[in-house]
């Protein structure tokens, strides 16, 4: 496999992922000792949105920190895009980014497909609009956004989550027809509606915009705070607001 063992490592490895244009299908990355990225600059393994991150990363227990950003436009995780045979297992991140402008932010990634398991998100996240109204939508504590079939496993997130419409724990919204799966999973962080340009935000301690999707075993010990409740379209514990999809669509494992 792949070792990753220093900040060195890892900006290297995501410069060789966008510049081959290789999504490491097929191939393991192993995170073999923690890392601190306080002074260093921090890449995303799939940034630039047109190659994902399409491996597994063994992150063996180990922590990433350091991560800490300040008036940013753009965030787009540890693993910014991933790709539907994505394993990112047993791996912590730590931190604070706050973000101007910016439509869709997770601590590992921003546009999920794939599995994550035995996770833990301890990096907190604001994000809020820009001056022209763009941005704080779409916010979670592991992931942006989760597309198709995509899997949370035994995952946590323990951090604050802070922005304006569709913000969630795990995910700030789901695709349609995306039929996510949580399993074993916990909130624990404050989630937070702030005070926005939206009046139709969705806000929950798991998925503040979903689709038909499944919970196993999860639990949301975090509180859900709205600031401003006429700005609100849904407020709930594990999902903010529901949207259905065509019965003949969903298979029999989330029904």
């Amino acid at each position: 496999p792949y070792t990753v063992s220093s900040p060195g490592d890892w900006t290297a490895l995501a410069y060789f992922i966008s510049d081959a244009e290789n999504d490491l299908t097929g191939k393991y990355v192993s995170l073999t000792q923690g890392l601190d990225f306080w002074g260093e600059e921090f890449i995303s393994l799939g940034a630039d949105g047109v190659t994902p991150f399409n491996g597994t990363f063994l992150g063996n227990n180990k922590l990433i920190e350091g991560i800490e950003l300040e008036n940013i436009s753009d965030f787009a995780g540890l693993f910014g895009k991933t790709g539907p045979d994505a394993l990112i297992r047993d791996l912590t991140v730590e931190g604070s980014v706050s973000l101007v402008g910016n439509t869709c932010t997770g601590a590992f990634a921003s546009d999920f497909y794939g599995t994550l398991e035995n996770c833990t998100n301890k990096l907190s996240i604001v994000s809020v609009h820009d001056n022209l109204s763009k941005g704080g939508t779409n916010v979670g504590g592991l992931v942006g956004k989760a597309y198709a079939s995509a899997r949370f496993v035994k995952c946590t997130n323990k951090a604050q989550i802070y922005a304006e419409s569709n913000i969630g724990g795990f995910a700030g919204a789901l695709d349609a027809g995306s039929y996510v799966s949580f399993s074993e999973c916990t909130n624990e962080g404050q989630i937070v509606s702030a005070l926005g340009n939206s009046n139709s935000a969705c806000i929950a301690g798991f998925v503040g915009m979903a689709y038909p999707c499944s919970f196993h075993d999860c639990v949301n010990k975090g509180e859900v705070k709205v600031i401003k409740s006429n700005q609100v379209s849904g407020a709930a514990g594990f999902i903010g607001k529901a949207f259905t999809a065509k019965a003949d669509t969903i298979p029999e494992s989330v029904i």
